[in-house]
């Protein structure tokens, strides 16, 4: 018979010491089922301290947090108890890598039984190099990072919620998308895509110009490449799927909120739905009377939408 380490709500099974310094841990053969979030939502599976890995399939029961507090976290396969009604949301928190290896995969356990969504929040990098399966949508928030070690790993209806400077990293591979989002707090910083230069590949979105996105925030495409505004990238790309024949899959004000490497903030997209730097006049608001005199040239740079007053 299969053996279990259950972690009942406000509970947890804690990974590693700092001091004294605990040898790196290998959890394997009984499976681990998690039952909540932990103690005071802290993680219900928690790395304290060194380099350890969880080889046993890690089952949800509940909605669960797995955290990184120290170290590195290595994990192979995370699934939903068989018979349970729910697709279990899986978040990861914690300012420290945690890595799914290439060996795994989420929500692919039992027969591909999915999960609900994916969260990861705090900080810290994750790092997914095996499938996933689930059913909701991926959100990363205050600080937190994801990458994907390999091509089409996550479901291609997955919509992207950036929230409060998180990244989401390429790691040079190509994934189709769901909707993006741009949200969080009225002031939250700015968000970004992160590609790979000189790596040919691409992210695709579905059509998002209905999403909701905060009107006062950024979302950056760091190592963009290409060689003029509206034209098309040299090497990563971001593709948005239109809204219909006629329609664009991202409205003005949302391309507006785009800056792509280091051009001004603006974008447009191409007729094949690839984002690139807008070429539509790039001019700020200026205001006020006898400004420089008649005849002074008057110099600005601003952004797309501006308007002279």
């Amino acid at each position: 018979a299969t053996e279990y380490i259950t972690v009942e709500n406000n509970a947890a099974l804690n990974l590693g010491r700092a001091v004294p310094a605990t040898p790196p841990i290998t959890l394997s053969g009984k499976k681990i089922i998690l039952n909540g979030p932990g103690i005071s939502s802290s993680g219900a599976l928690r790395n304290v301290a060194g380099v350890n890995t969880v080889s046993s399939d890690v089952m949800l029961n509940n909605n669960s947090t797995i955290t990184n507090a120290g170290g590195t976290l290595n994990l192979t396969n995370i699934g939903k108890v068989v018979g349970g009604a729910l697709d279990w949301d899986l978040t990861f928190t914690g300012t420290n890598a945690i890595n799914i290896l290439s060996t795994g995969s989420i929500g692919s356990i039992n027969g591909s039984l999915p999960l609900g969504n994916l969260i990861k929040r705090d900080g810290g990098l994750l790092t997914i190099s095996g499938p996933c399966n689930f059913t909701g949508g991926i959100t990363l928030f205050n600080n937190a990072e994801l990458q994907i070690g390999n091509n089409n790993l996550l479901p291609a209806t997955a919509g992207l919620n950036l929230q409060q400077n998180a990244k989401f990293r390429t790691g040079g591979f190509s994934q189709q998308l769901g909707v993006l989002r741009l949200s969080g707090s009225q002031n939250a910083s700015n968000s970004t895509i992160v590609l790979t230069a000189g790596v040919n590949h691409s992210i695709r979105f579905a059509s998002s110009r209905d999403a909701s996105w905060n009107a006062t925030r950024t979302l950056i495409v760091s190592n963009w490449t290409g060689t003029a505004a509206g034209a098309a990238a040299n090497s990563g790309k971001i593709f948005v799927d239109p809204f219909d024949a006629s329609t664009p899959g991202l409205t003005e004000q949302q391309l507006s909120q785009i800056q792509l490497g280091s051009n001004c903030p603006g974008a447009e997209l191409l007729p094949s739905g690839e984002l690139v730097p807008s070429l539509k006049p790039s001019i700020t608001t200026v205001r006020g009377s006898n400004i420089g005199g008649i005849g002074t040239p008057i110099n600005w740079a601003g952004y797309v939408g501006s308007t002279i007053t």
